[in-house]
């Protein structure tokens, strides 16, 4: 192959090329309650919030003029290469566990509403042995992958957090990887009134351009 995999991308350079993207933007605020105009701010660290937090946000949305109404997002990727779609495995399905804590402790911090985004990456080019094709996920792959983001809730994902699952594919071997683009809002997020100390760093965060 001579493009570079998307498999590869960590989830941070993915946020990127959809946010700099007119079209790919527009799958990232398509879920209901982030407003198509929002900022959008990728890899917001949350020192200086209450009870001092570690980590970062993977994407934080804020509707221009409203930093109350902010959405933290937190992103997990599941990687399927040409070796799993072979053997069936895909990679990062652990993570998943990572992917809740984290989005469970934004709930706590107090955003008004609060996601976690399951990127399914998936390159089947090999598969589709160079035809002009859209085929992604075998179908076996593919109720692997939808039951285990259908388990997350039962894994502890807190009941205010919103949950949706992603899905794109490097079908041929372009520059463009995104070839076909999914997306499936499995649950609404819990529209929240926000803490005003996180809306005071919302706002400092804005002023920062983070």
């Amino acid at each position: 192959m001579k493009e570079h995999s998307l498999t590869e991308n960590t989830e941070a350079e993915v946020i990127e090329r959809l946010a700099k993207g007119a079209l790919l933007r527009d799958l990232l605020t398509a879920v209901k309650g982030i407003p198509s105009h929002a900022q959008l701010f990728r890899s917001v660290p949350l020192r200086g919030l209450p009870d001092e937090p570690k980590g970062d946000i993977d994407l934080l949305c804020v509707p221009p003029l409203h930093p109350e109404l902010a959405v933290a997002v937190q992103v997990k990727k599941i990687k399927v290469d040409a070796e799993a779609i072979q053997t069936g495995r895909p990679n990062g399905l652990q993570g998943l566990k990572t992917g809740i804590r984290q989005a469970n402790l934004l709930s706590k911090i107090g955003f008004h509403q609060v996601y976690l985004f399951v990127f399914v990456m998936v390159d089947s080019r090999e598969q589709n042995a160079g035809r002009i094709s859209f085929a992604s996920l075998p179908p076996e792959l593919r109720r692997l992958i939808e039951r285990c983001i259908a388990d997350i809730r039962c894994a502890g994902l807190v009941q205010s957090v919103g949950l949706a699952h992603y899905e794109f594919a490097q079908t041929m071997d372009t520059p463009d990887p995104f070839d076909s683009n999914h997306l499936q809002l499995v649950d609404l997020a819990a529209q929240l009134s926000q803490r005003a100390e996180v809306t005071n760093w919302v706002k400092a965060a804005c002023e920062r351009g983070m």
